[in-house]
């Protein structure tokens, strides 16, 4: 199975697209982040909640991981993957989920797409502000990087020529 990763930080645009990619016929696996804040979103907002948060997120992450292998020789595309829930947990200033401890993460992956901030919009499940956004979105990359994975950025441009880049690379790729 081929997995590929599109990522970034809040206000990139991933969600559209994914969804288009969808609509498209591309095997996707939703971002399971926001799913998992629409559910605890009554719950008071602390490091032990943010930690209750990122811990389900990744033990769900990992649940559709282990369905999908499978899909041998198939592509598989993510909106956000384990590797998101690291730059989360330093922006919230929490430890890592033990789930994720015997995890290669530096292998998990065969390609990364992290997008280009659009204009910042905030959302009922959005609890960044705009310099949070980019603090994120720089964190993301930062540990994409550092764990040797191979960047394609994706420049801001309109939704359809963001496909077109992303689909030409995967044509390319095989």
């Amino acid at each position: 199975m081929k997995k590929v990763v599109i990522t970034g930080g809040p206000c990139s645009g991933k969600t559209t697209l994914i969804n288009i990619l969808s609509e498209k016929g591309y095997y996707v696996i939703g971002e399971i982040a926001r799913k998992v804040l629409i559910e605890r979103k009554n719950n008071e907002l602390n490091k032990n909640e943010f930690s209750i948060r990122q811990t389900i997120m990744a033990e769900r992450q990992i649940a559709k991981e282990k369905e999908l292998e499978t899909r041998k020789g198939k592509l598989v595309i993510f909106d956000r993957s384990l590797i998101d829930i690291l730059a989360y947990c330093r922006y919230f200033d929490i430890n890592p989920p033990k789930v994720i401890d015997n995890i290669n993460l530096s292998k998990n992956y065969d390609f990364v797409f992290i997008l280009d901030l659009l204009p910042f919009e905030k959302d009922e499940v959005r609890i960044e502000n705009e310099e949070d956004v980019l603090t994120i979105h720089n964190l993301i990359y930062g540990i994409y990087k550092n764990l040797g994975y191979n960047i394609i950025q994706v420049p801001v441009m309109d939704i359809e020529k963001r496909i077109n880049f992303i689909e030409d690379f995967l044509k390319k790729w095989g």
